[in-house]
C-alpha cells in the first residue's frame, strides 16, 4: 500500500513540477543537482510524465530525453544514456538530475541557480533558446540584459513586449522548438531556430550576438521550408566560394565571392543587388534560390559574382529608425560592394558591373550616381518596376495571396494575407486622388498620416523624374 501511495506523490510531485528554496540547484556530493521541470522549461521544452513506463520525458527539438526516477539509466533519442548521478526527487517532490548531464542531454553548456540559466557566451544556440523563452514568457528585463548596449540604443528592451505581441497575433504563443541550429559568418555568430504552432504553421528566427555572447540583432524569417534543387549546370569543379564582408562597420554584412576556378588572369565581376524585402544573399524565396543559381553559373563561365545578405535581413532591429531610406537599405552596401571588387588583385578592375533585381533594379541609376570611386563599368536591370511603386506592391500582394490560396493555407494565414491586400487597395485609392486632402474635415487624418501621404507623393514625383532622366536603363515593362 505504502508503494502505491509513494508511486502517486512523485508522479503529482512530477507533474506539479516543485522547486527547491530560493531557485537553488541542490548538491549531491561534487555534482551540481538542478530541477529537472523548471530548468527545462525555462528553456522551452517540454515535460511530461509518462505513467506507461514510469519516466519523464523532456522535449527540446529533436531531442527526446527520458529519465527514470531513482535510477542513473536514461535515454537520449532511444539510446542509453548514463546520468553522472541518480535521479532523486527532494521534499517537494521534483524531480533534480545532474547539471551536467542535463546540459549534455539537451546541448546547452552553463549554470543554473535562482530560477534562471547562466549560458556560456559562446554558446550562441542555447542562448538563442533562452532569449526566445524569455520573450514568450515576458522576462522583459532578463531578456534585455542579453542586448548588447548597440541593440539597447535602436531597439529598447521597453520595445519587447510589442515584439512578442506582433508574434502573439501570428502564431500565438504555443509554440514548440523543431529545430536549432549555431553557425558563424564573416561578420558574426548566430543561431537559427525554427518553430512550429499548434497549427503545423512554422517559422524561423535568426539571433545574432556580439563577441561577448550579447544579442545583437534579431530577424524574424516567415518562410522556412526549401524545395531548392541546385540548377543543372551548377558545376563546383569550376568555382571556388569565399566568406567576404560588405559595407561599412558597425554594420557589416556577410557575403560571399563566387570565382571561377583556375584561371589566371583577372576576371571580370558582378554585384547581386536585392528586390525588395530582408532579402538574404541568395535571394532565397519558396524553393528557388535566384542569386546563387546566378553565382554559380557565370562563375562557372568566368565571371566573379559577389552576394550578400542584404541590411534589414542582416540587421532588422537596427534597421527599423524613422530616417531609414533606400540609400541606407540598398544603394550604400552596392557601391561598397563594387568598391570591394576593385580592390581585389584577381578582378578586373575595369569590368565591374552591377546586376539589381526588381527594387534594386529601380535603384540602379541612384547606384551609379552614388559610385563616387567611379568603379562601376555597367549595370543590369533585372525585373524592375517601371510603373508607380504602389501598384507593384499592390499587385504583389494580390499574388501572395493567392499562392497561399492554391497552396491551401490556413484560414488565419488567408485573413492575416486578405487584410493586407485590403489595406494597401485603401492605401493606392488615397494616393491616387489628387484631392485627398481637400474637402477634408481637420479630424479626418492624423498629423502623422498626412506626413506620411505628402512624403509619398513627393517619393512619386521624384521617382517619376528619375524614370524620364534615365529611361535608357529601365525596360520597358516591370514585373
Amino acid at each position: 500500500m505504502w508503494r502505491k501511495a509513494l508511486g502517486l506523490v512523485l508522479a503529482a510531485g512530477l507533474m506539479a513540477g516543485g522547486s527547491l528554496p530560493n531557485g537553488m540547484a541542490a548538491s549531491a556530493g561534487e555534482q551540481t543537482m538542478i530541477p529537472l521541470r523548471i530548468a527545462a522549461e525555462a528553456l522551452g521544452a517540454k515535460v511530461l510524465w509518462d505513467g506507461t513506463d514510469k519516466r519523464v520525458q523532456v522535449s527540446l527539438g529533436k531531442t527526446r530525453w527520458k529519465i527514470t526516477p531513482g535510477s542513473k539509466q536514461s535515454l537520449l533519442d532511444q539510446a542509453p544514456y548514463e546520468l553522472a548521478r541518480t535521479a532523486v526527487t527532494d521534499g517537494g517532490g521534483a524531480l533534480l538530475v545532474p547539471l551536467q548531464s542535463f546540459t549534455g542531454a539537451l546541448g546547452i553548456r552553463g549554470t543554473w541557480a535562482d530560477h534562471r540559466w547562466s549560458l556560456d557566451p559562446d554558446d550562441w544556440k542555447g542562448r538563442a533558446i533562452y532569449w526566445m523563452t524569455l520573450l514568450r514568457h515576458g522576462k522583459w528585463e532578463e531578456a534585455g540584459r542579453m542586448m548588447d548596449a548597440s541593440l539597447s540604443a535602436a531597439y529598447p528592451p521597453s520595445a519587447l513586449p510589442k515584439y512578442e505581441e506582433r508574434l502573439e497575433k501570428l502564431y500565438g504563443l504555443d509554440w514548440s522548438l523543431l529545430h536549432a541550429e549555431a553557425f558563424t559568418d564573416s561578420v558574426r555568430s548566430n543561431a537559427r531556430l525554427v518553430y512550429q504552432t499548434p497549427k503545423g504553421e512554422t517559422f524561423g528566427m535568426e539571433l545574432r550576438f556580439s563577441p561577448e555572447g550579447l544579442l545583437n540583432d534579431i530577424a524574424w524569417i516567415e518562410n522556412v521550408t526549401s524545395s531548392y534543387r541546385a540548377p543543372a549546370y551548377d558545376h563546383p569543379e569550376k568555382y571556388t566560394e569565399e566568406e567576404v564582408q560588405v559595407g561599412q562597420s558597425p554594420l557589416l554584412l556577410p557575403g560571399t565571392l563566387t570565382l571561377p576556378r583556375n584561371v589566371q588572369e583577372k576576371v571580370p565581376a558582378l554585384v547581386l543587388v536585392h528586390g525588395s524585402g530582408p532579402n538574404d544573399r541568395d535571394e532565397s524565396s519558396g524553393g528557388g534560390k535566384l542569386f546563387r543559381d546566378l553565382a554559380v553559373g557565370l562563375a562557372g563561365e568566368g565571371i566573379a559574382v559577389l552576394r550578400y545578405e542584404k541590411r534589414t535581413r542582416e540587421y532588422p532591429l537596427r534597421s527599423a529608425t524613422p530616417s531609414f531610406t533606400v540609400q541606407e537599405e540598398t544603394v550604400d552596401d552596392a557601391v561598397s560592394a563594387a568598391a570591394l571588387l576593385a580592390a581585389d588583385p584577381r578582378i578586373d578592375p575595369q569590368q565591374i558591373y552591377v546586376l539589381g533585381h526588381s527594387q534594386g533594379g529601380m535603384l540602379v541609376p541612384r547606384i551609379i550616381a552614388s559610385d563616387m570611386g567611379k568603379h562601376i563599368a555597367g549595370a543590369v536591370v533585372m525585373s524592375a518596376p517601371s510603373g508607380p511603386l504602389e501598384d507593384l506592391m499592390l499587385m504583389q500582394y494580390r499574388g501572395i495571396l493567392g499562392r497561399a490560396e492554391e497552396e491551401g493555407a490556413s484560414d488565419e494565414k488567408l485573413a492575416r494575407l486578405q487584410k493586407q491586400v485590403d489595406t494597401w487597395e485603401k492605401a493606392v485609392a488615397l494616393l491616387k486622388d489628387p484631392g485627398l486632402f481637400e474637402g477634408a474635415s481637420a479630424g479626418t487624418f492624423s498629423a502623422a498620416e498626412r506626413v506620411l501621404v505628402v512624403r509619398f507623393q513627393k517619393l512619386q514625383r521624384a521617382a517619376a523624374r528619375q524614370r524620364s532622366e534615365h529611361s535608357d536603363v529601365h525596360p520597358p515593362g516591370g514585373e
